[in-house]
């Protein structure tokens, strides 16, 4: 426990260091640098622009909202103020404080280069290379089609297909990919202990996001390693395994945002801690003003996943075969069936992250819902196991 300790903490250095030279870096890059990039977002803003600043550019509906308003105020931080020295700049983030934007060590190097429709041209390869990779790697390492297809199919499900054109929400799913390729390569080589893999994996999704669905960044390769693991653990090891890697990733996500908070406070001279807090605490319970709740929040989050309005092929068709095949599954193999059944738990994250922020998912229902990725990729991984197992008995039985 100390050794694993006293590698996070260097971990937590390292990356802090970091974070903070490449955002003081690239803040020192000179405005006038930025304004064609501005120019062309202003022109994209111009043709797509709906009231709200939040498009619906598939099917018309929203579940496939982009999220211009917050690319807009992405775009409007490349340039920096004027007066301020290129760390203060990185810091102020024009009076955004709370949040790091660590998005803008990648976001401004590509925009001297690039327009806000070419950026969104690459977004699509990028993302579309890693989840060929992450559900490749997946294959290979469980040797389950069902796995990799319910890999495919969560994120599928939830509109991957937005991702490239609207940044915001790239941040959490290029972290999730990475993370997911960087746990199958290190459940091989062992060079990594998984629980610095997780707390790391919490500081890069406080650094790079803003608070749309950084959840996935935990859920997902929590149910890929579940998937992937063959160290014959037992349930109760695993158990604790789970616990810890999920609070590895707390602190990790926890532990960056505060430290922003500090700084930020610090090298401007100002009290940001206060009203970060403030902030966290009106997303969780919001105020007199704006009341939510977490069943308003549960409610619109569960309710985006109905896209076509079949309750029962979402809810009661595999809630029935989970009953079933599981139950059968359990005499036949308990071992497999407690491993189901942590999956399982997993899928519970997103639903708990809605209750804790429910002022934000209940606000941003339209994109928070993304989160639900992980529910999905776990049921399907589990119904498609579970009919493979039924499937293989079957054939040995003949």
């Amino acid at each position: 426990m100390k050794k694993t300790i006293g590698k996070m903490a260097g971990i937590y250095l390292a990356l802090i260091l970091l974070f903070t030279a490449a955002l003081w870096l690239v803040s020192a890059i000179p405005n006038s640098r930025m304004q064609g990039a501005v120019d062309s977002f202003q022109d994209r803003w111009e043709q797509e622009y709906v009231e709200g600043g939040y498009p619906e550019p598939f099917f018309g509906n929203s579940q496939a909202t982009i999220d211009l308003y917050t690319d807009g105020a992405m775009y409007e931080r490349l340039t920096t103020e004027d007066g301020m020295g290129a760390l203060q700049s990185a810091m102020y983030a024009k009076d955004y404080t709370r949040y790091w934007h660590g998005y803008l060590i990648v976001l401004k190097p590509l925009s001297l280069f690039l327009t806000y429709p070419q950026i969104r041209y690459l977004n699509m390869f990028i993302i579309n290379i890693l989840c060929f990779l992450s559900g490749m790697m997946l294959y290979r390492k469980t040797k389950r089609t069902g796995a990799a297809c319910a890999f495919i199919l969560g994120l599928t499900a939830t509109f991957l297909i937005v991702a490239p054109i609207s940044f915001q929400y790239m941040a959490s799913y290029t972290v999730m990919f990475l993370t997911v390729l960087a746990l199958l390569g290190n459940l091989e080589k062992r060079k990594l202990g998984m629980p610095e893999l997780f707390f790391g994996c919490g500081m890069c999704i406080s650094f790079f996001d803003f608070l749309t669905f950084p959840v996935i960044t935990l859920g997902i390769p929590l149910i890929v390693w579940l998937l992937a693991d063959e160290t014959g653990r037992s349930f109760r090891n695993r158990v604790k395994a789970l616990i810890g890697y999920s609070v590895s990733w707390a602190a990790g996500y926890v532990l960056c945002w505060s430290t922003k908070w500090i700084l930020g406070s610090l090298i401007l001279g100002r009290n940001i801690l206060t009203d970060a807090l403030n902030q966290v605490l009106f997303r969780s319970v919001g105020s007199a003003e704006e009341v939510t709740t977490p069943a308003e929040a549960l409610s619109r989050n569960v309710g985006m996943l109905n896209y076509m309005n079949w309750p029962a092929v979402c809810l009661v068709i595999p809630g029935i075969l989970l009953a079933v095949l599981g139950w059968r599954q359990w005499k036949a193999d308990r071992d497999t069936a407690l491993r189901y059944l942590l999956i399982l738990g997993v899928c519970l994250y997103p639903y708990l992250w809605y209750i804790a922020f429910s002022n934000h998912s209940q606000i941003h229902y339209f994109f928070t819902y993304r989160a639900q990725a992980v529910t999905v990729f776990g049921v399907l991984a589990v119904l498609l196991g579970l009919l493979g197992d039924w499937c293989q008995s079957r054939r040995k039985s003949l």
